[in-house]
């Protein structure tokens, strides 16, 4: 074997290694999403897994919140290596403190936009982790995400530099340019990030709804102050859009797939899904919603192979199907007409 064929195979073994060592992972995964931790303390003793490498995943897929908190509530947690738990428990109390200030500031935030008669949306963060994961150490987040009417833009950022923030992003030219070109804003001040979205997508194909998406926004009450949210149906529209946009950077991570997972659960059954692709269809974004739903039913019926869960996916897949096929039969009468 010369020296570049020994080289080919030696990076056909590592990728072999690597591949089994992500299923691996995937399954341990899979175990605490199904909250099998029987089978979560088999795989461990049975398949050679080393800890300090399934940390590594959890960490760089930002699950650790999450994976601590169903390992400490389980049996399972009085047979794993108290130092390797301890370094998670660390760092699960760390994130759970930072994050309760988040939260400290939303509310705050919340006081000043109302009192000037601006109302906010809040996305992702601890609206996601409380409503959908149970509570708010079980969803990691670095800042506060809220989305704004556009011509409040101005208004509101002065609002924010007036009580310490300060902008991080770079304006384009001037303001009403750049809002044609991205979807929010980087603000910061001591301990805080803060992005500020007037759109949820920054893609100009895209038509979102913007009217139904303020006119459908619901009210959740977090920590004794009650918030505006998204409606159900554009939770998961959000969820779609952010899911694709970080599979393009290539910066995806598997906890926006255990978000969609727990979103799903929550909402699938009171979502008309016929009518939820008709209007992903006028706003053009058929095409993103479908290859997500139908990349995360793959993904989901390998690693979430229960009775409920199969029930769900099961009636979502039957209605792309669906209606895949009605829009095909009315493309085909179509250039038959013509």
């Amino acid at each position: 074997m010369c020296a570049g064929e020994h080289a080919q195979a030696s990076a056909a073994t590592l990728m072999r290694a690597i591949v089994m060592l992500f299923q691996q992972h995937l399954t341990l995964l899979s175990f605490l999403l199904k909250e099998d931790y029987g089978a979560f303390a088999r795989q461990l003793r049975g398949r050679g897994v080393r800890l300090e490498f399934f940390a590594q995943f959890i960490s760089r897929h930002q699950l650790q919140l999450f994976s601590f908190a169903r390992l400490n509530s389980s049996p399972v947690r009085q047979c794993m290596p108290s130092q390797w738990l301890g370094s998670l428990r660390g760092t699960y109390l760390s994130r759970w403190a930072a994050q309760e200030r988040l939260v400290r500031e939303l509310v705050e935030l919340s006081r000043l936009l109302s009192s000037k008669g601006h109302n906010f949306i809040v996305l992702k963060g601890p609206y996601v982790a409380t409503r959908f994961l149970g509570s708010i150490d079980r969803r990691q987040f670095y800042d506060l995400d809220i989305l704004i009417r556009r011509e409040d833009l101005h208004t509101v950022e002065r609002l924010l530099r007036d009580c310490g923030y300060k902008r991080k992003s770079t304006v384009l030219f001037n303001r009403t340019l750049t809002t044609h070109f991205t979807h929010a804003l980087d603000f910061a001040k001591s301990n805080v990030a803060l992005d500020l979205h007037w759109l949820l997508s920054a893609n100009a194909a895209h038509s979102l709804d913007y009217n139904s998406i303020w006119r459908e926004r619901q009210a959740f009450v977090l920590q004794n102050h009650t918030f505006y949210v998204l409606s159900e149906e554009y939770e998961v529209v959000f969820s779609l859009i952010s899911i694709f946009k970080d599979l393009e950077r290539g910066v995806a991570r598997l906890k926006a797939f255990v978000d969609l997972y727990y979103i799903l659960a929550s909402v699938s059954q009171r979502i008309n899904w016929e009518q939820f692709l008709a209007n992903r269809k006028r706003e053009r974004i058929l095409k993103i919603s479908l290859n997500v739903l139908s990349l995360f039913l793959k993904c989901s019926s390998a690693l979430i192979d229960f009775p409920r869960w199969r029930q769900w996916s099961i009636g979502i897949a039957t209605c792309l199907r669906g209606f895949l096929r009605k829009t095909l039969n009315a493309s085909l009468a179509h250039l038959r007409a013509l």
